[in-house]
């Protein structure tokens, strides 16, 4: 028994994700259930989705049902410097823009003064594209599409 008291046979998970993908294809979220399963089988996915959202599990891969406090501290202590894969600032471009939104959030303005204000796309710019990636915030700036095209080119200055 989970520690939810719901389980789902692997089988049963994976016809859920199979009818799942052929609701989301269809646009009939939900009422697949009764075409591709037993009457037992759907009672019990959609107890499990229930209670998943209300919060008190959570389904991996499987149909392992496992608590959130066990799921949140498996996450807590593989995150950053205990994950196997960190590398630490010998990062490359996508990877250290993606850890600079997800840690200092989206870009929401333009440094530029001179810039006239009219763009609702903001970005990360490295300051100095002669050295390499870090996860210093300090080495980037938040400018406008616009303005990031002509400071890539050289054609802006900024101090």
């Amino acid at each position: 028994m989970s520690p939810s008291g719901v389980f789902v046979s692997n089988d049963s998970y994976k016809n859920h994700r199979e009818a799942t993908m052929i609701a989301n294809r269809r646009r009939l979220k939900g009422k697949t259930y009764g075409q591709l399963y037993d009457e037992e089988t759907g009672i019990r996915l959609r107890e499990v989705s229930r209670k998943r959202l209300e919060g008190k599990t959570h389904v991996l891969l499987y149909g392992k049902v496992v608590a959130d406090k066990i799921s949140l501290a498996v996450s807590k202590a593989h995150s950053k410097e205990k994950n196997f894969n960190w590398k630490g600032d010998d990062v490359g471009y996508l990877a250290v823009h993606e850890y600079i939104r997800k840690h200092y959030g989206k870009a929401v303005c333009c440094i530029n003064p001179l810039c006239s204000g009219k763009s609702k796309r903001f970005c990360w710019s490295k300051k100095d594209h002669n050295t390499p990636y870090t996860r210093n915030i300090k080495d980037y700036q938040q400018l406008c599409a616009s303005c990031h095209k002509f400071y890539d080119l050289g054609k802006l200055r900024l101090n």
